[in-house]
């Protein structure tokens, strides 16, 4: 017998973790030589916020029980 999720637990097992919708553009120069993302969105128009991000987006599955029986001769 193999029961996965005895209990039903709800437990999450996945965040988000983009904080913006859109996407920030730069430069492989920019990027390479390191940049602070707050200063690039704030220089880039048109980035809005995720409203999603830090919360839970992936829960255990539900609740599942397997029986086998095998016959030998």
């Amino acid at each position: 017998m193999n029961v996965i999720n005895l209990f039903d637990q709800d437990t999450s097992t996945g965040y988000n973790t983009t904080p913006y919708r859109d996407p920030i553009n730069l430069s492989n120069g920019a990027f390479l030589a390191g940049f602070n993302l707050y200063t690039a969105v704030a220089n880039t128009a048109g980035i809005r916020s995720d409203a999603r991000f830090g919360q839970a987006n992936a829960f255990l599955a539900r609740r599942e029980i397997r029986l086998a029986a095998t016959i030998a001769f």
